[in-house]
Order: structure tokens, then sequence, then C-alpha cells
């Protein structure tokens, strides 16, 4: 389906119809600005002092313009309470490298970018990159931090590199958009003070003693109104992550805490980290969990370099809907989609009043009762007595029990707590608690008293909990279908056994087949508009993919080489692609050992036509292909890809000391040896191949020049790197009338040892007389030499009797064919004296030849011989 198409069946009618409503709405009057981005504010330079001036003058509505170039910043600017559009002249073109300290809380100039208290006047960020390469301190606390209350923005087209945390919430409520943004990390580097990487986004723990009305705030935004298919929440989409398989202590490359609500929908990751993490409620001293997710959409793809273990998804806490999500892993030790309840079995302090366990002592926690009753015994017992109760002996041990008469306020302005304590022991009507009771007045049991036994259950914002206060959250499952591991459909479930004590499903969760049956089940949901209709707010929108490059070619420059000695490196160029509507912002890469395989490497993103990709491990004897899609600048990839046709990776032979045969004879032209050509821009030369029996032949060097030697032999085209061919065109030359032209050669081996020169005898540029309309004569003793010598299908797939390669030469009849390896071995020798030769692809000993690059060398039955390459797939 076409990315537009797309677009149309996604919003639908009514969708559609709501866009405009919104649009409408935002071209209102904002704080007295009666249009968008009105004034235009140039920064005199990408100094930090100069962008910050340009943001003070502006005001809402207007836009800042940060120049192109490269700045490095030691302190960040501040965007406080304004609405304004912050736009530089494109990512890579517009590069911030953050050198800021990166403190802890983070002030309003400690990030390269600070947003604090945007409430009410639409704010968007856009077209720049920050760049944390081999800077311990790049984007430890993000390379964008939020902190003040944020809504009504828009975050997009912003590349972080090698940032630790591209956008980070610290103690905000965050509502609006961030779309198209792409993060890399490559150095490898795990940044400072935090020991791990986040790639992407963090909503992230708060320390009270830095925030101290966090707590309070918190507590109002988990008794927020469940807002699930709105556009109360923080929408990441269309966004691209790339961490580098070095970074193997990455964290998740989003993560939640504090009640926040967020949408992560149609987003491409790939790479080590662990994927989404929606933390539980005192995972930190005195944080609480994410109040509600919705996940759909998006394209996770894993490689763990090493062992160790690593998950995909964790849902600890809050409401949420999670569907149609791909996960692709290519190691083990993943697991899939879980949860934890982790205060089911260990004490944690989720909201500063001490730490605790959910197992009914706890005030924070629903506490429902599982049986209840009243105290028939005296006062001030130590033990509870229920006369007429029959319950089984010990069966409540472990549970606990709460005295609803006795309580205290002591935890204002929260609730009310009571006397509870842990049951050890009990027979049909006597419960004895162990310790005594305790957070109550008397603590003790007096007659009358109303009391209650429990688990704890729910406990405070656990999975399946939705708004309400301390102790009194609602039902709201979590609902979820269609999420695939490898293809396989994968549900959530428990991490650890504890964990269901209070998490169950078909209660708290629910793991449906599809949307039907989520429905059928209780769920009553519709996903928000998409695209975001933020992103339509000032933009003409792109909703068409670009196409593949036309050809990827294996090598470097414009060559397509067939095979490579590295086990190390490989490289790739393609033809450039273009969009007419939001332009070409890069290409997505990937390399397998089969065409549009990713097993190799996982795709990688480039700006420019070309990738030469170090670090591999390259296994001798495989071909390797590189896959390459472009992308758009409102971040559309193009639906099909372009495959290379391969390299094949050849045993380099170190013992070579020798340097290769010198070649033969360089032909000026492009088939037999000219004498002048009448173009003065462009030359063209030739030359037969010479074998390497000991490392092979790596590449061929030229260079073109005046001279035959000396200086002046490559006056005119400096020593060129031309792979493997062996032929030139080389364009944007400046030639001379009346003068000769001389293109020198030389060979080099994988030993990395160069051949003596071979010139060619020149071409001279001659002046064409325009009156000359009488054709050439060749002279009578002049013998014309037939070049057309070829092998054919070249390259061949799946050689054999029924499908061979021929040898031919046009014009004349063929009387041998050798054919060997790049080290010069005789693989098999054809004979006889026919127009063509076939040959099976069997060697001297009757076997199948392996896939790979080998030479050919073709002799006439005159005597005529001439070498070349033969590709087998």
């Amino acid at each position: 389906m076409k990315n537009s198409e797309k677009f149309k069946k996604l919003t639908g009618e009514a969708s559609v119809f709501s866009l405009i409503i919104f649009a409408a709405f935002l071209i209102l009057p904002i704080n007295g600005q009666l249009q968008l981005y009105a004034a235009v504010h140039t920064a005199a330079s990408l100094s930090r002092t100069d962008v910050q001036a340009a943001i003070n003058a502006a005001s809402n509505g207007d836009t800042v313009i940060m120049p192109a170039g490269t700045a490095t910043w030691s302190t960040g600017v501040n965007i406080s309470n304004k609405g304004i559009l912050l736009q530089g002249a494109g990512m890579v073109q517009t590069v911030i490298v953050d050198n800021t300290a990166n403190s802890f809380p983070p002030t309003a100039t400690s990030e390269p970018i600070t947003i604090s208290n945007n409430t009410t006047s639409f704010l968007r960020i856009t077209g720049f990159t920050i760049d944390g390469t081999g800077l311990i301190n790049g984007g430890v606390y993000g390379g964008i931090a939020c902190f003040g209350d944020t809504r009504f923005f828009r975050i997009d087209h912003i590349e972080f590199k090698n940032c630790c945390t591209s956008v980070y919430n610290c103690d905000v409520d965050m509502q609006g958009l961030i779309d198209h943004c792409s993060s890399y990390t490559t150095d490898g580097v795990l940044k400072n003070a935090i020991g791990s990487m986040f790639p992407f986004f963090r909503f992230w723990y708060i320390n009270p003693a830095y925030f101290p009305n966090a707590p309070a705030k918190w507590e109002r935004w988990w008794q927020r109104p469940l807002a699930l298919g709105t556009s109360n929440a923080c929408y990441i989409e269309d966004c691209y992550t790339n961490v580098d398989g070095r970074v193997a202590t990455s964290s998740g490359f989003l993560v939640s805490f504090n009640g926040d609500r967020y949408v992560y929908r149609y987003n491409t990751i790939y790479g080590p980290v662990d994927g989404l993490e929606n933390y539980w409620t005192g995972y930190s001293p005195n944080n609480r969990g994410s109040s509600s997710l919705e996940i759909y959409n998006n394209n996770f793809n894993f490689v763990r370099e090493g062992s160790g273990y690593c998950y995909m998804w964790r849902f600890d806490s809050g409401a949420g809907i999670v569907y149609d999500n791909a996960f692709t892993t290519t190691s083990s030790g993943w697991e899939s989609f879980f949860f934890e309840n982790n205060r089911a079995w260990q004490s944690l302090n989720p909201c500063g009043m001490g730490s605790s366990k959910c197992d009914g002592t706890s005030p924070i926690d629903g506490n429902r009762p599982l049986d209840s009753g009243a105290h028939t015994g005296s006062n001030g017992a130590a033990v509870l007595t229920c006369s007429g109760k029959s319950w089984t002996t010990n069966q409540w041990v472990g549970y606990a029990v709460r005295n609803l008469t006795d309580t205290t306020s002591y935890v204002t302005p929260y609730f009310t707590a009571c006397a509870a304590g842990l049951i050890t022991a009990n027979d049909a009507a006597t419960l004895t608690i162990g310790g005594g009771l305790s957070q109550g007045t008397r603590n003790n049991f007096n007659t009358g008293d109303n009391f209650i036994i429990t688990d704890g259950y729910p406990c405070l914002d656990q999975l399946g909990r939705g708004p309400g206060p301390m102790g009194n959250q609602s039902d709201q499952p979590v609902y979820e279908w269609n999420n695939t591991q490898n293809g396989v459909v994968k549900h959530l479930h428990a991490r650890a056994v504890a964990s269901e004590k209070h998490v169950k499903l078909n209660r708290d969760y629910y793991n449906c087949t599809n949307q039907a049956d989520a429905v059928s089940k209780g769920m009553t949901y519709t996903p928000y508009s998409y695209p975001h209709p933020l992103q339509f707010l000032g933009v003409t929108a792109d909703v068409s993919s670009p196409t593949a490059p036309a050809a990827v070619r294996d090598g470097t420059g414009n060559s397509d080489v067939g095979f490579t000695y590295s086990t190390f490196t490989l490289s790739a160029n393609w033809d450039a692609c273009s969009d007419t509507e939001s332009g070409i912002s890069g290409y997505l890469y990937a390399i397998g050992t089969s065409p549009g395989g990713v097993n190799t490497l996982g795709w990688g993103f480039v700006t420019g036509a070309y990738i030469t990709k170090n670090g591999l491990q390259l296994t001798v004897g495989a071909t390797y292909y590189f896959t390459v899609k472009a992308a758009n600048g409102q971040g559309l990839v193009s639906e099909s890809a372009t495959n290379s046709n391969g390299q094949y990776v050849v045993v380099v032979d170190t013992s070579d000391t020798t340097p290769p045969p010198n070649i033969t004879q360089v032909r000026d032209g492009t088939g037999a040896d000219v004498a002048a050509t009448s173009l003065t821009t462009q030359l063209s030369a030739n030359w037969d191949a010479v074998i390497d029996p000991e490392s092979g032949i790596a590449r061929y060097w030229y260079a073109i020049g005046t001279q035959t030697s000396g200086a002046g032999a490559s006056d005119t085209r400096t020593w060129t790197d031309n792979g493997q061919l062996i032929f030139i065109t080389a364009t944007g030359l400046t030639l001379s009338q009346n003068a000769t032209y001389y293109v020198s050669v030389k060979a080099e081996n994988g030993a990395g040892l160069q051949s003596s020169t071979t010139t060619s005898n020149g071409q001279y540029v001659a002046v064409i007389s325009t009156s000359d309309v009488i054709p050439p004569v060749i002279p009578p003793t002049v013998k014309l030499i037939n070049t057309d010598l070829h092998a054919y299908p070249n390259p061949c797939r799946a050689v054999s009797a029924a499908n061979p390669v021929k040898f031919r030469i046009s014009g004349a009849s063929v009387s041998e064919v050798g054919i060997y390896t790049l080290s010069g071995r005789l693989i098999w020798r054809l004979t006889g004296n026919s127009a063509e030769l076939s040959w099976d692809g069997k060697n001297a000993a009757g076997e199948k030849t392996g896939r790979g690059i080998y030479i050919y060398k073709i002799t006439s039955s005159a005597g005529d011989s001439v070498t070349g390459k033969l590709a087998l797939k």
C-alpha cells in the first residue's frame, strides 16, 4: 500500500474532519499572535550566544533561524514559555556539538536546548543535528531537555548523534509530538554518570531532594482521567533509532515513570538495546510508574553482541493498548513481552513514606478484602477473634489483617491509614499477628472493631491500574494482540512467578487474538489520528515515499567490484535519489549474505550515496550484498529496496612478497587502440587483466598526463583507484587541442604491492574541420583486430551442463579457454576449434566449482588471446 493510500485509510473522513477543526483552532490568536511564525530572527552565527540572543528577541509566533555550519556549545540555550519556531538549515547542515556540562538536575543552560514551562503557545524545534561524538558528556541528560510542564509542542527532523539521551523529560507533564527524529550511537562511548545508553527518550525518575513537590504532582497526574486515544499524551512517531553494537550495556530506548502518558507508534529501531521500559512504582526511591501507554505499528530489530539477558518490552504499571508490533532478534537470550510486580516480593519506597511490600500492610495499595468481619474478643487484644468463622488452620498465613477502626492520618494529605500486620497463624476463629499491629493509633483490637484480610491487591500503580488516588485506583486492564517475535505471535506474561500473586490474566491484562477479540473482552478504544495533526501545522505534508536507488554498486567511487580481500571492511556506492516534495534526507543500508539480507549488519543510516563500513566480521569464501533504501525529508522510506550484485571475500596470500606482473599494453579508446580523439572533456582507455598467482589483483590505478613519465604523466588526472575494472572513461577533463595525452596504468595485488607503470602510446586531440564530408579510408596494410571477446552469461547463476558459461570470439573460432582462480591456479582447460566453447562449471576432478570470481583466458585459432573476469553466483 502506498503511503498516501495508507494515510487516507488511517485518517478516514471523520479524522480528516477533526484535522480541519484542529487546524482551525491552531490559527486562532495565541497570546495575541494572529499567525504562526510572523517575524523571522536569523542568528548572526551558530554560536550559543547568538542563537540565544535571537530566541530572546523573538515573540510568540516568530521564527528563529540557526544558520548552517558547525559550532561547539559548552552551555545551552533555553526557551521558556515562548511559542516560536526554532529551525536549523537541516540535519547534517546545522550541527551543534554537545560539550555542555550535563548537570543533574538540569538547569536552563546545562543541556544544548532546554524547554521550560511551555504550556500555552505552540513551540516547534526542527532541522538540525546534535552531535556528542567522542564526548563523554554528549547528551547525558538529553540533547533536548524539558522541565516545567511542556504542552502543545512539536520536535521533528532532528538528528541526535552519539547522545546518551535524545529527549529528556525531567518531572514534566508532556503533551505534544516528537516525529521524524533520528538517534544514532556509533562511537561506542558510554556517557558520563550514566553507565548505559538511553538512545531515544526518557521519562526519568526524580529525586525529591531536588524537586520537593514531585510526589504530590505525581499523585495528581495519576488522578487525571484516562485519555487513551486522545491528544492528551506525548506522541513519538515516525522516528528512527540505531545503536552501535559496541554499547553492550545499553538500556531501553524509551523509558517512562511517574504518571506519564505516551504513545509510541510507527517507529523503527535497530541495535542491542533493551526495549520499551515502563518501570514499576518504587524502581527508584520516591518514584511512581507510568499511568498509560499506547504502543503499536513499530518495527524493532535487536542484535545483541555477545551474551546476556535482554528484553524487548516490559510493562510494569498502568493501563495500555499494545498491538501490531514486529520484533526481530538475531541472537539468543531475548525475553519477549513481560511484566513484573516487584513490590510483591521486595520492599520499595515509591512515595517517600518508607519502604513497603504489597502484602496488605501498606496503606498505599488497594487492599481489597478476601474476608472481613468484626472483633468479638476483648478490648486491647493482640489476637483477633471472630466468632462464627470456620477458617482452615493456617489458611491465612502470609496474608495481612487490617483494623479498619483503628486509623491514623500520619500520611496526610494522601489518605488515612489503619492498623495492620501480617498473619503468622490462625485457627477456625482467631488470627495471630507476628510482631503485632502497626500504623494505627492503638495498634490492637477492641470489641466491635471492623477488619479485613487481604494480600494487598491491587498494588499501587500495578499493571491494570487506572486513575484514582492512592489506595483507590480504578480497574483499567491492558489489552494486547498481534505482537510477534521473528514472525511468531508472543503474548504478555509474568517474568517472575511472584508477580502473578497480584497481576492476573483476564483480569488485569488480556492477551487477545485481534482487535475484535479485545473488544469482546471489554476494550473500548479508537487510536488517535495518524499522522498526528501537529505534523501538518505550518508545513506542507509529504505523504508519498521516495523511490529506491536505481543501482547499488559494490566498492568505492563509481566502480562495481566483484570481490574483496578484506575480512572487516565493505564498501558500496549507489545512484543518488530525489524527492520533489521534501527532498532526500539520507539512505538506509544493510548487509547480508543473500540479496536483501540483514544478517551481517542491520539497517544503518547515511546521508551520502556511499558507505564504507569497518569493524565487520566477514567469512572468507562468502559473498556479501548491500541493500539500500532512500528516506525523504518527511522520514518516509522507499517501499522497495535495491541490492548490489555481491562481493566475494577471497583468501589473501600474506606470504606474497613480489609485485604483480606488468600490464602488457594500455590501449587508448574503448576497444582497439586509437590514435586521436575529437573530445575535449573525456578520454577512454582499456587494458588486459593481469594475473598474480600468489595474492591476486586487488585493483588497478590509472593517471592521465601530457608526458609518458615524470610529473607530466599525471598532470591531467592524478593517480586514481579504478577498482578491478580494466577500462576507464574519465570525464570532466579539460583537454587542449593539438596536444597528445597518455594514460598510465599499474596493478596492485592483494599484498599491496604494485607493478611497474605501463603507459599508452597516446591519443592526439585533433581539431575537427566542419567542412570535411568525405568518410575516412582504412589503409589496406592495417589489419583490424576483432575485440568483441566475451564470456556469457556473466555473472552466471547456478552454472551446470544445462546452463553453461559460453566463451566465443565474434568472427573467429576459439581453440582454447583456460579458467583460473584469482591466485592463478588452473581450474579447467577447454579445447576445440569452433565458434564457441561451453563450460559446465566443473573442475579437472569433475567437482562443481564454488561461487566467486575467476579469471578466463580465451585463445583464438589465429593465436590471439584475451583475459577477463567471470563471476559465478
